[in-house]
């Protein structure tokens, strides 16, 4: 028994040190997400994280079952939250967002509590989610994961999410023999996740880097929102352009457009549309030195340019209409 006792100690002592660091980690990075739709996502990773960590603690520190067990639901349920912001994370559905969270909150806090004070448990002997709880917490899990497959945090966010769903089957309906096992395990990922190095896109390109980034940072399905709406845009303006992954192409053919060829209306139109995300200076502090972005940005320097105005003018046979014949 000792070695046993020993082995989940290392392990979840492993998650409070790991989940430490994380949040370290993203808090540095609330500054450079300030302003940003993605503000209040990673305020609640944070949040996620000190649940994990104090459910970590709670273990080693030989805490009562049932605190143990509370605290284990509501890392489960915290889980959930940043991806609700995430999924909310447009100007101004933002707002509403906050009024979801505090209301699933407020019916997953409500549930725990009376199965404690009733002492009615969903598993014998221990509170538990019941069936419908837990497998609209898993939905939700596997959202994050699909949302970000295609984005350089897919690693990071997939061993997130693999660890979410291992500790979510530590406090579902069914009482499992490796129950600590699984929740320290899925401890370790989720609180090890964030430390995953990612490197920022890089791309000669303005465009191409904007996008990548906006891939990276808010996920597949919010990309596609903006690809239509760009695209949709263009056709009603009939510019011989399209927005892709890999910035803009020809209409005509998917070939690529060389750097700086889209002309300043279509530019501006991509970053009209992202400022319902974050402001344009968002993307120019987080593209590489090797892009017109970031270049533009810096040699703006405090008379109040824009990025759109000062990037390169190019030829107005690029953004003319066609003509019928």
């Amino acid at each position: 028994m000792e070695p046993i006792l020993s082995a989940l100690n290392i392990l979840f002592a492993a998650s409070v040190v790991a989940g430490v660091l994380s949040m370290v980690r993203l808090s540095r990075l609330r500054r450079r997400v300030s302003g940003s739709t993605l503000a209040p996502t990673l305020g609640w990773c944070i949040v996620t994280l000190s649940l994990a960590v104090a459910e970590a603690a709670a273990f080693v520190a030989a805490a009562p079952v049932l605190l143990h067990h509370l605290l284990a639901i509501a890392t489960s349920i915290a889980f959930v939250l940043p991806t609700i912001f995430l999924l909310c994370a447009r100007r101004p559905r933002l707002v509403g967002a906050h009024a979801i969270v505090a209301v699933f909150f407020l019916i997953a806090s409500n549930t725990l509590w009376l199965q404690w004070l009733t002492g009615q448990y969903a598993v014998p002997g221990r509170p538990g989610l019941h069936q419908v709880r837990f497998f609209y917490l898993a939905l939700f899990t596997v959202l994050v994961a699909g949302n970000h497959v295609l984005s350089r945090l897919r690693i990071p966010v997939l061993v997130a999410t693999g660890g979410a769903l291992v500790h979510l089957l530590s406090v579902g309906p069914w009482p499992l023999h490796a129950e600590p096992y699984l929740r320290g395990f899925g401890l370790l990922l989720l609180s090890a996740a964030p430390l995953w190095p990612v490197r920022l896109p890089t791309a000669t390109d303005a465009a191409a880097c904007v996008v990548r980034l906006f891939v990276d940072l808010w996920g597949v399905g919010w990309w596609e929102h903006l690809r239509e709406r760009f695209n949709d845009a263009a056709r009603r303006r009939r510019w011989r352009l399209r927005l892709t992954r890999n910035g803009f192409v020809h209409a005509a053919d998917e070939t690529p457009l060389a750097a700086g060829k889209a002309g300043p209306e279509a530019m501006e139109e991509l970053l009209r549309l992202l400022e319902r995300f974050a402001p344009r200076t968002f993307f120019a502090a987080l593209c590489s030195t090797d892009t017109p972005v970031q270049q533009e940005a810096a040699s703006a320097g405090s008379d109040g340019v824009s990025i759109t105005e000062r990037l390169p003018r190019s030829p107005a046979t690029e953004l003319r209409p066609h003509r019928s014949a």
